[in-house]
């Protein structure tokens, strides 16, 4: 599985989301990297995303160590 980090995460889970509200379909696997998890700085929050599953869950965290945690521990 890859885990992506920084502005490459941010810009594939935005990729993702917009299709979704598109298509109404998560699963088209009209985007880029369709199996991956990522992270990436929101502010003072973490934002990390699973889209291993083509159900995109997304999750905010207080610190760069949680959000990794939980991009790579799936």
């Amino acid at each position: 599985m890859e885990v992506l980090q920084g502005k490459e995460a941010e810009k594939i889970l935005n990729k993702i989301l917009n299709d979704k509200k598109k298509e109404n379909s998560i699963g088209s696997g009209k985007y880029p990297k369709p199996f991956v998890s990522g992270y990436f700085q929101e502010g003072k929050r973490w934002t990390a995303f699973d889209n291993t599953d083509k159900c995109c869950w997304v999750t905010e965290f207080d610190t760069e160590a949680e959000a990794a945690g939980y991009a790579n521990d799936l």
